[in-house]
């Protein structure tokens, strides 16, 4: 989708899922463009008219957090019948007015319909909207040629990453430590089994196949340990393979016991970021947190989201990187 030209309102609508990985419903979302570029995007759940407070407050991050990427502009879509739009748009729009952001379109999307809510004209902008099928733009063709995949909802989105029902595989994780203890040459043979490790599962995804329970339980052995686990991220930046790299996490996220679950999903939420998936990347932290809640990198990368921060914050040694790098702070009311 990077490469895709945004030419018109129904363009943009019809590359909204695919940004996010799912059909928006009942959501203000927000897309920041410098010259033809997209620089950020956000989503949030709209709130009842009644709730002032928490509309102001969702309205005032949202514009926080879009101004430290620099946009030239800002089209605000909202999902939902105009009385339940309309609240946290005028919330949003003042707080981008207040970092001196201008709003360049506000299209509503409802019943299969669009409307531009800045134009007045009833000839270009009847009141009524205006008749929509996503699925015959040529963004959408596009799309599926590339093979993307747009979940119906959130909650499908998040069940891609739901552990896996079955026995499991306690057994060879005990296997796996038991090879661990008896692996020679001390860190260096740590890095080499996980580097071997990892290169041979990006190679059997590759080619359509997947781990066996054995392979699944060495590497999630081998991730347990932190240093492990950052030099594999630092060698998947440097080596450009990331996005490559999510169905390996995932399945393991889905796949090992509970406590092996927050190195993977680390690194599933640090892929998914990385190209551009940051719903699923803030599910994917959230998940290795419930699993460890003290588990460092996971809360570096939710607060480094949820703060504007790039996903190159987070290139190389991610938690010493950070460490370095003050991030502001900002409400996390949404």
């Amino acid at each position: 989708m990077s490469h895709v030209m945004l030419r018109s309102p129904a363009d943009v609508i019809a590359a909204v899922p695919y940004l996010f990985g799912f059909h928006p419903a009942d959501s203000l979302v927000l897309l920041a463009f410098h010259g033809k570029r997209i620089v950020f995007q956000a989503r949030a759940d709209l709130l009842p008219a009644s709730d002032v407070e928490g509309v102001e407050a969702v309205g005032a991050r949202l514009a926080a957090i879009t101004s430290r990427s620099g946009p030239a502009g800002v089209i605000l879509i909202g999902y939902g019948p105009e009385p339940a739009v309309l609240p946290l748009v005028g919330s949003v729009g003042s707080g981008l007015a207040s970092h001196q952001i201008p709003v360049l379109s506000v299209l509503r999307v409802d019943g299969g319909r669009y409307r531009e809510m800045l134009c007045d004209n009833p000839v270009c902008c009847p009141p009524e909207g205006v008749p929509f099928d996503p699925a015959t733009t040529q963004i959408a063709a596009s799309a599926t040629f590339a093979g993307l995949v747009v979940h119906p909802d959130r909650a499908a989105l998040a069940a891609t990453i739901d552990p896996v029902a079955g026995a499991g595989i306690e057994p060879e994780i005990a296997a796996a430590l038991d090879r661990l203890a008896a692996l020679p040459g001390g860190q260096r043979g740590l890095r080499t089994a996980v580097r071997t490790a990892v290169r041979q599962a990006f190679e059997r995804y590759m080619n359509g196949g997947r781990l066996d329970d054995d392979e699944v339980a060495w590497l999630a052995v081998l991730l347990s340990d932190v240093v492990l686990r950052d030099d594999t991220w630092s060698r998947l930046v440097a080596g450009r393979s990331v996005p490559a790299h999510e169905e390996i996490w995932r399945d393991l996220v889905r796949r090992v016991p509970r406590r092996y679950v927050p190195a993977p999903a680390t690194l599933l939420a640090l892929v998914a970021w990385r190209t551009g998936s940051g719903v699923l990347a803030e599910m994917a932290a959230e998940r290795a947190l419930e699993a460890d809640p003290a588990y460092r990198l996971a809360q570096l990368v939710l607060h480094a989201m949820r703060n504007g921060l790039p996903p190159t914050a987070l290139d190389g040694r991610p938690e010493r990187r950070l460490r370095r790098r003050r991030v502001p702070r900002v409400s996390e009311a949404a």
